[in-house]
């Protein structure tokens, strides 16, 4: 299943080094090269850009079943992996969608995305989800307005009020 959805990670079997241990943090800083180059280069938009870090996230989670496949890997290992993988991934797309803001007010942001759940407990098997907050500081009085809108598309924003008042109407049944 999973080869046919990401076909594109086939090429991790020729790769000699596929049972080495990963290097999340040399990973990251090569595909941070890789979208900045294709950003030089003007092929690539921000979604070009999210496009290769899926396909790169792919092939990662791909080295590591075929690792846990061959019993190279214990299950705490295997869900140390992929959590630092998340990680990692998570940076980048921070840094990504930072670098894409055209009207920022700082160089850096002081934002973070604290992770709960598996990812926050470092459990993260191959079907986990992610429970992410993100926090951050800023003095201007609309930041938090203007970061929900960019955020949540208006709809969703318009369901999650709708269901907590159809709750509240409920007796705080949501069904």
């Amino acid at each position: 299943q999973y080869l046919l959805r990401h076909p594109v990670v086939l090429d991790e079997l020729l790769d000699g080094q596929i049972f080495e241990p990963m290097d999340y943090e040399l990973w990251a800083c090569q595909q941070r090269e890789v979208m900045q180059t294709l950003q030089i280069n003007g092929q690539a938009d921000d979604e070009r850009r999210m496009d290769h870090l899926r396909e790169a996230h792919h092939a990662q989670v791909f080295r590591l079943l075929v690792q846990d496949l061959e019993g190279h890997l214990s299950l705490e290992h295997l869900s140390d992996h992929l959590s630092e993988l998340a990680d990692q991934v998570l940076g980048l797309v921070i840094e990504c969608a930072w670098s894409s803001l055209k009207s920022r007010h700082r160089d850096r942001p002081q934002f973070a995305a604290i992770a709960y759940g598996k990812l926050g407990g470092k459990e993260l098997g191959y079907a986990s989800d992610l429970d992410l907050v993100f926090v951050y500081d800023d003095d201007d009085a609309q930041a938090a307005h203007r970061c929900r809108e960019s955020l949540v598309p208006p709809a969703a924003v318009f369901r999650l009020g709708s269901m907590q008042e159809c709750a509240c109407c409920a007796g705080g049944r949501t069904t």
